[in-house]
C-alpha cells in the first residue's frame, strides 16, 4: 500500500481487511428472503443480483449509478458511450428495480449535470416525479473555455402518491434574531437551547451545506464519484423518537441565517473557539480544522488564527484531553439529538459524545467561567442517552481556557 502524506486519511483496506469483510458479505445465486439479505451487506455486480432479490421488500431506494463518463471502479472500467446508448442501459437496469418496491417506496437516483437530462423521461415511465435536488459539490476541476462544475443532481421520486415523507426528521436549524413570544412569554415557533435561539424550517431542494469526501477527511476512500455520508442521512426517515441529527454550525453561521449584522458574526472569541473544537476529531485535526474555518470565513484575520492554534495546543496537552482525541472512540461531535416532549419536537446538542468498549462519554467544552447551569446541561444529554439505550455514561465538563475537567 502506497505511503499517504500526513493529513491523508483517505480509507483503504488491506488485503486482511479485504477478505474479513467478504466473509462477512452476501452474494446471491438464487432467489433470496427478505430475512436472508436484511442488515447484509450483498457485495456483487447490482445487475447480476437485483434478480434474486424479494419483490416489494425496498421502502427506500438510494441509487448511485455510473454517469456517463469513463471511469475506474476497482477492477472494472465504465466506459463513456453515445447518450442514447446510455440510455437505453440505464433503462434496462431501473426498469428491474420496479418489483422490488413497496407500493409506498421513495426513490433517489443521482446523477451530474449531463446525465441529469434523461432521469425524469426514463424514470418517469415507472415512477411519480416529487422532486429535483441540487447539491453544490465544491470541488469541481476548472476549465479554460467553460464553467467549472460544482452541481450534482439527486431525482425524488415516488412509486404512488401514497408514500412517507417525514418533514420533522429532515428540518434545518436556523438561528433567529428577533424571535416572537407568546402571551405566556414562551418561544413562539422557535427554541430556547441555553443561549441559542432557533427554529426548525422546512428544507429547499437545493442543499449548499455538504461536502464531498477530501482526501483529508476520514470518510474519503478512492471511489471516483463517492458521496459524503450526509447525503443517504439526509434522505433517509427518522426511525426512533430520539436520534443524532449531524449539524453544521459553521455553515449555519455563514450563509445568511435570519441574522441581520452578518459582519459582526463570529466576533465572539468563545464561539469562534467553541466552533473549531466543534470541527475537530482528533489532535492531528487542529491545523486542518483551523484551514477549514478560514476557508469557511469563520476566522477572517492573522490574529484571530494565532489564537485558535494557541488555544488548541495547550488544550490537547493533557493526557485525558489526548485520550479523547485519539481516535479510538466512535464519535458524535456536534450532533444534534432530537426527540419529542409533550408532542413538541425538541433539539439538544451535546458537543462530543465518544462511544468505546461499552462506554460513553459525554463532553461539552466552555471558553468561559464555571456556571451552575452547565452540569445541569450535561446530565440532560446523559439522560437523553440513557433514553436511547445507551449504559456506562459518563460526563465531564471541560473549561478550556482554565485547563479544568469538571465530572458531572
Amino acid at each position: 500500500m502506497k505511503a499517504k502524506a500526513p493529513r491523508n486519511k483517505t480509507l483503504e483496506l488491506n488485503t486482511t481487511q479485504t477478505n474479513s469483510y467478504a466473509a462477512q458479505a452476501v452474494k446471491l445465486k438464487a432467489n433470496a428472503e427478505l430475512s436472508e439479505i436484511q442488515d447484509r451487506i450483498i457485495w456483487q455486480d447490482a445487475l447480476k443480483a437485483i434478480d434474486f432479490l424479494p419483490e416489494k421488500s425496498v421502502d427506500l431506494m438510494i441509487v448511485d449509478p455510473p454517469y456517463n463518463l469513463t471511469k475506474n471502479f476497482g477492477k472494472s472500467t465504465f466506459k463513456e458511450r453515445e447518450n442514447s446508448v446510455y440510455q437505453q442501459w440505464f433503462d434496462e437496469w431501473l426498469s428491474k428495480t420496479v418489483r422490488l418496491l413497496k407500493d409506498n417506496a421513495s426513490i433517489y437516483i443521482c446523477a451530474d449535470w449531463k446525465t441529469s437530462i434523461a432521469i425524469p423521461e426514463i424514470a418517469g415511465k415507472y415512477f411519480l416525479l416529487q422532486n429535483r435536488i441540487s447539491w453544490e459539490r465544491e470541488k469541481g476541476r476548472g476549465a479554460s473555455n467553460n464553467w467549472k462544475n460544482c452541481l450534482e443532481d439527486i431525482w425524488f421520486f415516488t412509486k404512488s402518491k401514497d408514500y412517507t415523507f417525514n418533514l420533522e426528521a429532515v428540518k434545518v436549524q436556523r438561528r433567529v434574531i428577533a424571535p416572537y413570544r407568546d402571551k405566556s412569554g414562551l418561544p413562539k415557533d422557535w427554541v430556547q437551547n441555553d443561549d441559542e435561539r432557533y427554529r426548525l424550517t422546512a428544507p429547499s431542494n437545493i442543499w449548499t451545506d455538504i461536502s464531498i469526501p477530501f482526501w483529508s477527511m476520514p470518510e474519503n476512500t478512492p471511489h471516483p464519484t463517492q458521496k459524503p455520508e450526509k447525503l443517504p442521512i439526509r434522505m433517509e426517515s427518522m426511525r426512533h423518537d430520539i436520534e443524532f441529527r449531524q449539524s453544521n454550525r459553521s455553515a449555519d453561521f455563514i450563509q445568511g441565517i435570519e441574522e441581520e449584522d452578518s459582519d459582526d458574526r463570529f466576533i465572539n472569541r468563545g464561539r469562534m473557539l467553541h466552533t473549531l473544537f466543534s470541527v475537530i476529531e482528533t489532535a492531528k485535526d487542529i491545523d486542518p480544522a483551523i484551514e477549514r474555518l478560514i476557508f469557511e470565513g469563520v476566522i477572517r484575520n492573522d490574529e484571530k488564527e494565532k489564537v485558535a492554534r494557541e488555544v488548541a495546543t495547550k488544550a490537547f496537552s493533557s493526557p485525558e484531553i489526548q485520550d479523547w482525541y485519539s481516535g479510538k472512540w466512535t464519535l458524535f461531535n456536534e450532533c444534534a439529538i432530537i426527540y419529542k416532549e409533550k408532542g413538541v419536537l425538541q433539539t439538544r446538542r451535546p458537543d462530543r459524545v465518544m462511544m468505546k468498549d461499552n462506554q460513553v462519554v459525554v463532553v461539552d467544552f466552555k471558553f468561559g467561567k464555571e456556571n451552575p447551569k452547565y452540569n445541569k446541561q450535561v446530565k440532560g444529554y446523559m439522560q437523553l442517552l440513557t433514553k436511547m439505550g445507551y449504559k456506562n455514561i459518563t460526563g465531564y465538563l471541560w473549561y478550556v481556557d482554565e485547563e479544568k475537567i469538571e465530572k458531572v
